[in-house]
């Protein structure tokens, strides 16, 4: 849901060189932080974000593949999800030139955080804002205050 609601956003923006620099930098920022969370969580049974992490620390690598609904998840959310369509998206932001020529600047360092803040608001906004009120990542639902019911209310007794 984060991420439609935050491609709409992105149509509303102008995608100049160096925004486009940012979004090359994210994609190698994603795929690994993505795989380092899911190293990290493998490691520890106090701390995990998704399906994945749990097949690999009861299953193993192996298990895990040869396990048919395991395997699927770990194709579908590792694989797919977390780097071959950054792969993909990463090729084509590289056919600019210009893109490639802004990649190691400020401004591009600059635009990739400025995504990440995005991504962020836009995420803790449907949380604020749509039932259930869940984070991503399994970080669990805002608590009721922060709720758009709960704001609602409180806005009317003022």
């Amino acid at each position: 849901m984060a991420f439609s609601a935050l491609e709409l956003v992105a149509l509303s923006t102008t995608l100049t060189p160096a925004r486009l620099a940012g979004l090359l930098l994210l994609q190698a920022v994603i795929v690994v932080g993505f795989w380092t969370g899911i190293l990290i969580a493998t490691c520890t049974d106090s701390f995990s974000f998704l399906p994945v992490d749990r097949h690999l620390r009861q299953l193993g690598l192996i298990g895990t593949l040869r396990n048919p609904s395991t395997r699927y998840e770990f194709l579908r959310a590792g694989l797919a999800g977390h780097l071959v369509l950054q792969l993909l998206f990463g090729m084509v932001l590289m056919q600019e030139p210009q893109v490639v020529d802004k990649l190691t600047t400020s401004a591009a360092m600059a635009e990739m955080v400025w995504c990440i803040v995005a991504y962020i608001f836009v995420t803790l906004a449907g949380a604020v804002a749509l039932p259930p009120h869940r984070l991503p990542y399994q970080l669990g639902v805002l608590p009721s205050w922060l709720q758009w019911g709960s704001l609602l209310m409180r806005a009317s007794r003022t």
